[in-house]
């Protein structure tokens, strides 16, 4: 009996607070803060500007960059409300320093990883052995020790065998979107990246997709701390159809677990 009374109770609150933000209630003193990979930077304002149609009184903040770089600034101190990850690793780093609230990690997002060249100035490249007999060319990654999009393309390439064949040509950019902007600017003719950043830039040509995909799986969860009314209520509308649909028409592939059922 008392369970059933404190689900209720809880159904409530979340039921008053519903009606607060949708219903153009009094505006949160503070916006709801979500620091997310850079990856996100072009989709995410995307999908929180249906947000905010949807709670009309929640203003968002965001910060972008490299998911190590945002887990040290939450570390650190920086106030964060939610923290969406391009792997599963950093949100792992910050649960384990005891700044994730617990119940709260959503794995909702996949990705792929393509090799990208100027269209300006395009490489004729069918597939990736043939980097191993082109001159020294340099090719731009994110950050292989540190941001997820590096790792990822650390692991294919090592199960490829080209990772210690290829090593010296690399050039560590501090996040994806960084790696990306190098071959838009003609400073390397090659990179790897996500599909997804690919697909947002006119300056780049997309070679092929990697023959071998390492599991990419983006995690949100909300920071411990975190005493804004509409944490919970953005977290969970990140795996709703409604923003499922605007993260595949943007390239990523949803996972099916993280979705509600219609």
């Amino acid at each position: 009996m008392t369970f059933i009374l404190n689900k209720l109770f809880k159904n409530l609150i979340a039921l008053f607070i519903i009606l607060i933000l949708g219903c153009g209630g009094k505006k949160p003193s503070k916006p709801l803060t979500i620091y997310a990979a850079a990856s996100l930077s072009s989709i995410l304002p995307v999908v929180g500007k249906l947000f905010s149609q949807k709670y009309a009184t929640v203003s968002l903040e965001y910060n972008f960059a490299a998911s190590s770089v945002l887990a040290r600034q939450i570390e650190y101190g920086a106030r964060a409300d939610i923290f969406v990850s391009a792997n599963p690793k950093w949100v792992n780093y910050l649960e384990k320093k005891g700044l994730i609230a617990e119940g709260t990690r959503k794995e909702f997002l996949g990705n792929r990883l393509v090799l990208i060249t100027p269209k300006s100035k395009p490489l004729d490249i069918h597939n990736m052995k043939e980097l191993i007999s082109l001159p020294a060319d340099k090719i731009a990654l994110a950050d292989w020790n540190h941001v997820p999009a590096g790792i990822y393309s650390k692991i294919a390439l090592e199960k490829m065998h080209l990772w210690e064949k290829l090593q010296t040509r690399f050039i560590a950019a501090a996040d994806v979107r960084a790696a990306l902007t190098y071959v838009e600017r003609g400073d390397v003719p090659l990179a790897i990246v996500y599909r997804t950043d690919a697909a947002i830039s006119q300056k780049v040509k997309v070679l092929f997709e990697l023959p071998f995909q390492p599991e990419i799986r983006y995690m949100a969860a909300l920071i411990k701390n975190s005493r804004h009314p509409a944490s919970q209520f953005f977290l969970n509308f990140l795996t709703s159809s409604e923003a499922g649909s605007l993260f595949k028409k943007a390239g990523f592939e949803t996972i099916p677990d993280s979705l509600p059922n219609e």
